[in-house]
C-alpha cells in the first residue's frame, strides 16, 4: 500500500528491515535501488547521493539511536519519496556539521529523494521532530515488517 506524508511517498517497497550493509555506500546503493525501481529518481541519483555524502556528511548523533539522512539535489528526484533502511548492525556515517573524519555508528538510514527545495526544509524539520520524540526510533527499530515501518512513519510525520 502506498502512503503519502504531505506528498512524500513512503511505502513498504521503500523499506528494508534487517539491512545487512557493511558500509554507508552499500546502504545508500541498496536504498537508492528501491527508489529507482519505483521510478522516483533518475539513474544518477545513487552516485550523486554518495558524492554529496563525502562532502556533507548526514549522520546525526542522537542519544539513543544515531541516524543518517543522506540526500542530493532535487534534479535527480522525479517524485518526492523516502527510502528507509534499518540496519542489522550499525555502520559508519560521517557526523553532520562535525570535524572532518568524525564518525557515528548509524542504525537507521533515511534516504531522501525530494524534488522541491522549498518543501525539503519543512520535511527535514518534521523528521528531526520525529527523531527527538523519546522512544520513537527504538520502536521503529523493533518493527519487523516493511509495511509496519511505512505505516508507522506515515502516522508520525
Amino acid at each position: 500500500m502506498a502512503h503519502k506524508t504531505d506528498s512524500v511517498t513512503v511505502n513498504a517497497g521503500l523499506v528494508l528491515t534487517h539491512l545487512k550493509a557493511k558500509t554507508r555506500q552499500e546502504a545508500i546503493a541498496a536504498l537508492a535501488s528501491l527508489l529507482l525501481k519505483q521510478h522516483l529518481v533518475d539513474d544518477g541519483f545513487s552516485e550523486a547521493v554518495l558524492a554529496r555524502e563525502e562532502v556533507y556528511p548526514t549522520g546525526l548523533p542522537l542519544p539513543d539511536i544515531p541516524v543518517a539522512i543522506p540526500h542530493t539535489d532535487a534534479g535527480h528526484c522525479k517524485s518526492p519519496a523516502m527510502a528507509v533502511g534499518i540496519l542489522d548492525r550499525p555502520i559508519e556515517f560521517g557526523e553532520m556539521g562535525a570535524e572532518p573524519g568524525s564518525m557515528l555508528q548509524v542504525r537507521i538510514v533515511f534516504l531522501l529523494a525530494l524534488n522541491n527545495p522549498k518543501t525539503q526544509v519543512d520535511f527535514l524539520q518534521r523528521l528531526v521532530a520525529l527523531f527527538q520524540t523519546p522512544g520513537l526510533l527504538a520502536e521503529l527499530v523493533r518493527l519487523r515488517k516493511p509495511s509496519l515501518v511505512a505505516d508507522f512513519l506515515c502516522s508520525h510525520l
